[in-house]
């Protein structure tokens, strides 16, 4: 029991972490329209405001690898999607995925043990 509980302020230590960098990589990526002009484009993805995400929008400049220290927040919804004219995004949040892989260590650490027990 004592080791699920560290296992347990471990994963919760790294969720913490976690949403507290923000680890960005954003490069221009222009579109072709059917008419053939170029449309400025930018692309995005990383580790921000406690979620891993993927996203694109029409404004720039490009800002290249960036990143951040902060208090830590964590969104309320476990993932998202939307998209519209001005761009759009994906994104999964930090602590569902820790979570995550939480449960699973723990629920293999059960099932290892169980069957080492004659």
């Amino acid at each position: 029991m004592n080791r699920k509980f560290g296992l347990v302020l471990l994963y919760l230590a790294i969720t913490l972490v976690l949403s507290s960098v923000d680890i960005t990589y954003e490069w221009f990526s222009p579109l072709s329209s059917e008419a053939g002009e170029k449309i400025d484009w930018y692309a995005v993805s990383g580790l921000r405001a406690g979620t891993l995400f993927l996203g694109n929008h029409d404004t720039g400049p490009a800002m290249g690898l960036s990143s951040k220290l902060h208090l830590p927040q964590l969104p309320l919804l476990p993932f998202f999607a939307i998209g519209g004219p001005e761009g759009g995004v994906i994104f999964v949040a930090v602590w569902l995925v820790v979570g995550i892989i939480c449960l699973i260590h723990i629920l293999r650490f059960s099932q290892t043990k169980r069957a080492s027990v004659p």
